[in-house]
């Protein structure tokens, strides 16, 4: 078994140092495939439910539950996160923009601790990661 540092080191490896990109719109077969991946690596590596601490370039706010998602997106910029890695997924909005991301929970922004509600997820772009670290 691989041995990777963190959960964005295994999504390189998984998606390609490219990370793919991202086609644009609703997910393939080929993108769940990648999502599930994905997930099982992140159960065998103990990344799933570990708490990290991440900057990051660009943090999207989004809706725990997906369906709930009313085309309104949360862009945050610069940002200093720690949060509970929930997952990874591929947000897209219509043919324009894509990017394969980690999602938290539970997160915190820095500096202020301003605390995330509870029903919103933070969508970090993986390509927009600067650093991340196990807390």
């Amino acid at each position: 078994m691989s041995s990777f540092v963190d959960p964005v080191e295994l999504a390189r490896a998984e998606i390609g140092i490219e990370l793919d990109p991202a086609i644009p719109g609703t997910h393939s077969q080929t993108d769940e495939r990648i999502i599930q991946r994905l997930h099982r690596q992140a159960d065998e590596h103990n990344f799933a439910g570990s708490k990290y601490w991440v900057e990051t370039d660009q943090a999207l706010v989004l809706p725990v539950d997906i369906s709930d998602f009313d085309g309104r997106v949360g862009d945050l910029r610069d940002v200093d996160i720690a949060g509970v890695l929930a997952g990874y997924n591929k947000f897209s909005i219509g043919k324009r923009m894509a990017a394969w991301c980690l999602r938290f929970q539970g997160s915190v922004l820095a500096p202020d601790f301003d605390k995330i509600s509870e029903e919103f997820e933070l969508w970090v772009p993986i390509i927009s990661v600067r650093t991340i670290e196990i807390l």
